[in-house]
């Protein structure tokens, strides 16, 4: 029986190391470069015990708060147009 899911390639793998590992991007923001689910790339990750360094994780939490910071004023304003 054939699995409906895309296997990973090798080049798949080693974009998304860099991604993850070397560029410190979150499984969010790899998503849509990736063209896979964030639960597929959650789960690499995990097989793989590939995680963000101490430093890496800070900087992707504030940039990701500031992501949703920016996303409710953008909707407040928009109600009040």
């Amino acid at each position: 029986m054939k699995s409906n899911y895309k296997r990973w390639e090798k080049e798949e793998i080693e974009k998304l190391k860099f991604l993850y590992h070397t560029k410190g991007l979150g499984s969010v923001e790899i998503t849509p470069l990736m063209n896979r689910s964030k639960t597929s790339i959650h789960l690499k990750l995990k097989k793989l015990k590939i995680r963000h360094t101490r430093e890496q994780t800070k900087l992707l939490k504030s940039r990701l708060i500031k992501v949703k910071k920016m996303e409710c004023t953008v909707k407040q304003v928009r109600a009040k147009v």
